[in-house]
């Protein structure tokens, strides 16, 4: 239980290190974690948009086979 006691400047040092280390890796991970649903966001918008684009030529191509 003693080696949990911050009693010197070393140590105090070693714990500040420790938890500033612990922020980054928070940091770390939430740009991860954004990154892969930035990544799935991708796919939707593209999978929106390939149906967008079907969708229009289906809807051109059958009114323009109408008015011919």
């Amino acid at each position: 239980m003693r080696e949990f006691i911050i009693d010197t400047p070393f140590k105090l040092k070693g714990k500040l290190e420790m938890v500033a280390t612990l922020g980054e890796i928070e940091i770390a991970t939430k740009i991860l974690q954004d990154d892969a649903e930035m990544q799935v966001s991708r796919k939707l918008y593209m999978l929106l948009l390939l149906d967008f684009f079907n969708l229009y030529n289906m809807t051109y191509w059958t009114t323009s086979i109408g008015t011919t």
